[in-house]
């Protein structure tokens, strides 16, 4: 399965918008997150939020840089669905 990324960017952006109380308008795959007001508490409600609708786990460290840009973002969380729906049709296979 591969995920729509445009589709998973407006979801994103929309989530992000919503938590960080920022204009999605403003928000593209290059935006860093710090200049766009981002604080590290607001990626933790993010991540939290993100965790949430796609039920993944998002390994965070708010000192190793890799959440730095949106696009980022988008990339990590792209990663860990396309994961777990192969994880979950492997799963569903070795069952049968």
């Amino acid at each position: 399965m591969t995920t729509d990324r445009s589709k998973l960017e407006r979801e994103l952006i929309a989530l992000l918008s919503e938590t960080a109380k920022i204009d999605a308008s403003t928000v593209t795959p290059e935006s860093d997150l710090a200049k766009l007001g981002v604080d590290s508490l607001k990626v933790v409600e993010l991540i939290f939020e993100i965790e949430d609708r796609y039920q993944i786990t998002i390994d965070y460290n708010a000192n190793d840089g890799t959440l730095e840009s949106f696009g980022a973002l988008v990339d990590m969380v792209a990663v860990l669905i396309e994961d777990k729906a192969s994880t979950g049709a492997s799963a569903l296979l070795s069952s049968v």
